[in-house]
């Protein structure tokens, strides 16, 4: 009985329950249990959108903190990095990973392998998202609709006190890595 579809066991329109397969070990920043929504568009992003978005990546994915950490005793840097701090750390870290792996060290996966070569400069644009049971869609999508569903809100630090950044969903891109593996990112007018 409880194989069958009633109106009472039906899924949420919104629902983002569904079984993700991922591999025994698997990094953090591509374990994300969300879908897209509406047609799937390719986009070629310039270089410095690649960069923003491969550091974004690495800068959030926890596994990578250690790398990040090692990188700024190195160079003797503060803990904020400029941007040629970022682009240097980007070819450290895949240089770092690069060795590592070599060396069939046993702290790099095939998963850190893919995330330090960076996604792939071909990415896909959508124009919605569900995650955590919540529905958002870029401003572009929403024009003409009644309820709108772009405002996001980011928690942030600054300094010692937390402070709350509010901003408007402008794009939603989905970036591919070696080995199935992607991140879904949202642009945002803050």
């Amino acid at each position: 009985m409880d194989d069958i579809e009633t109106k009472f066991t039906k899924k949420d329109r919104i629902s983002d329950d569904f079984d993700v397969h991922l591999s025994s070990y698997c990094l953090s920043i591509f374990m994300t249990r969300g879908r897209a929504l509406g047609k799937a568009t390719p986009k070629l992003v310039t270089t410095n959108e690649w960069e923003e978005i491969h550091f974004f990546v690495l800068n959030n994915c926890d596994e990578v903190k250690p790398f990040i950490v090692d990188y700024q005793s190195e160079v003797a840097s503060s803990t904020t990095m400029t941007s040629i701090q970022k682009k240097k750390f980007i070819l450290w870290f895949r240089d770092r990973v690069t060795t590592l792996s070599k060396e069939n060290n046993s702290s790099v996966s095939k998963h850190l392998l893919a995330l330090a070569h960076g996604p792939n400069r071909a990415v896909t644009s959508v124009n919605g998202y569900i995650i955590n049971g919540s529905m958002f869609r870029t401003v572009k999508s929403e024009r003409g609709r009644e309820t709108q569903n772009n405002g996001v809100v980011a928690k942030g630090e600054s300094g010692v006190e937390n402070l709350e950044y509010y901003g408007v969903l402008q794009e939603i891109i989905e970036a591919q890595y070696i080995g199935a593996n992607h991140v879904t990112l949202f642009k945002c007018d803050w």
